[in-house]
């Protein structure tokens, strides 16, 4: 780790731009830690970012016996959830952000967002405090209806 004393003496005023080895306050795809963790995706608007998995989602998914809604119980996904090994409290966050339509249930874009959480987590970076836009399931976007066309 390199003290904040240091990073200050490394970034550099050049003309009008300030240039930063570890980021700055511009947002751009250059600023350290950009497009890693809960990030990745975010300057991609064309692609959800959970959408890579979904095969391998949709398989558990459908060993987890879906309703008729094609939505799976708290009970089912925590089924699968555990076998992260994350403690509890981390899981709990991971479902809280995961129910993006807060009714109990886990739907399949639901269900790939969470292991998308999950891979976050395991690859040791730290969960957002609310779901970023660009991780919405894009079924649930305010500007799409349920054909999943832009309004």
């Amino acid at each position: 780790m390199i003290p904040g004393e240091q990073i200050e003496q490394i970034t550099n005023q050049v003309g009008d731009v300030k240039i930063s080895m570890f980021g700055s306050e511009s947002d751009t795809p250059f600023t350290f830690g950009r497009g890693e963790g809960v990030d990745e995706g975010s300057m991609d608007t064309d692609r959800w970012i959970p959408e890579k998995d979904r095969p391998r989602c949709e398989e558990i998914f459908a060993e987890l016996e879906p309703n008729a809604d094609n939505k799976i119980s708290g009970a089912a996904a925590r089924s699968a959830m555990v076998k992260s090994k994350l403690p509890n409290h981390v899981l709990a966050k991971i479902w809280k952000l995961s129910d993006y339509d807060k009714d109990g249930l886990l739907g399949i874009e639901e269900f790939c967002l969470a292991n998308h959480l999950i891979n976050i987590v395991k690859k040791g970076h730290d969960l957002p405090g609310e779901l970023p836009e660009h991780l919405i399931p894009p079924s649930l976007r305010p500007n799409v209806d349920r054909n999943g066309t832009s309004d």
